[in-house]
């Protein structure tokens, strides 16, 4: 959508029109932000498993488009033992809507002369006869806007802020993860149905908290995720991210990359999941 469109978009929800009369700055923000053609992004993390004796921090950048949704993202591991001659590990992710493309130098000679790993989220979904699959979706951050369209009140002021020179308004929350899946848009609704239900299944978790920082044209301009904070299994993951909106506007297309340098995992990722299906039958 335009600037334009953005602009309606905040005007509608701040009038009350079709909404409530208190109205979720949080999910105003997040919707207004995801109407823009697109943005410029970075963001940093740490990952804490029960299989790892330390933190796993990482940090990257990346593009996001909207109309159709695609993201370019690019993931560095500072402190993973695998990082090649100490330097950090990084790999590339091209997500077009349920399609996902990675390129990991790390496993170029295993790869069969390709360069790019191809997942069909949505394809090996319905070949394994499944409404859906453990989702790969939590890799791009837009998926984290969607989430946040769903906060509903039970917000706490945390002041104001400047961020990459722009005065911010700061807010503390949490959402409800089968609310997000809800209301989730039409175009976002599979893959966010997915990522909840991963999430809920590795976490046991039913409600992710959350900090956002929003502008004076209602865009988020920081969002801190904090996925499985509050879980009791033994075995969760738990990922804490922190997003940064650095521009807005038209973004290049994220394009696929060429079949001929694309190794297509689909088929043997459906043929692993029926395995294991029939196993725990």
């Amino acid at each position: 959508m335009s600037g334009c469109a953005a602009t309606l978009i905040a005007a509608v929800f701040a009038s009350g029109c079709g909404v409530s009369e208190s109205v979720d700055p949080v999910a105003q923000a997040a919707a207004v932000t995801q109407s823009l053609p697109g943005a410029s992004i970075r963001f940093r993390g740490e990952i804490i498993s029960p299989f790892s004796s330390r933190p796993l921090h990482f940090g990257g950048e990346g593009l996001l488009n909207n109309d159709p949704v695609a993201a370019r993202l690019r993931y560095r591991f500072s402190d993973l033992g695998l990082a090649a001659r100490g330097g950090p590990l990084s790999f590339e992710v091209r997500i077009l809507r349920h399609v996902f493309f990675f390129h990991l130098p790390l496993l170029a000679a295993r790869l069969h002369g390709k360069q790019w790993i191809k997942f069909d989220e949505g394809r090996a979904a319905q070949a394994a006869g499944l409404g859906s699959l453990p989702s790969a979706d939590e890799l791009d951050p837009d998926q984290y806007l969607t989430y946040l369209r769903a906060a509903s009140g039970g917000l706490t002021s945390t002041g104001n802020q400047v961020i990459d020179g722009v005065a911010t308004s700061g807010y503390r929350g949490e959402f409800e993860l089968q609310r997000a899946a809800r209301l989730a848009p039409r175009d976002r609704r599979a893959a966010t149905i997915a990522a909840v239900g991963n999430l809920e299944h590795i976490t046991g978790v039913h409600a992710i908290p959350f900090q956002v920082w929003i502008d004076g044209k209602h865009r988020v301009r920081r969002m801190s995720i904090a996925e499985g904070e509050s879980s009791s299994q033994a075995y969760a993951v738990k990922i804490f991210i922190t997003v940064d909106f650095v521009r807005f506007g038209e973004e290049p297309r994220t394009p696929a990359p060429p079949s001929a340098q694309t190794l297509d995992v689909s088929s043997a990722a459906v043929r692993a999941l029926k395995a294991q299906l029939r196993a725990e039958s």
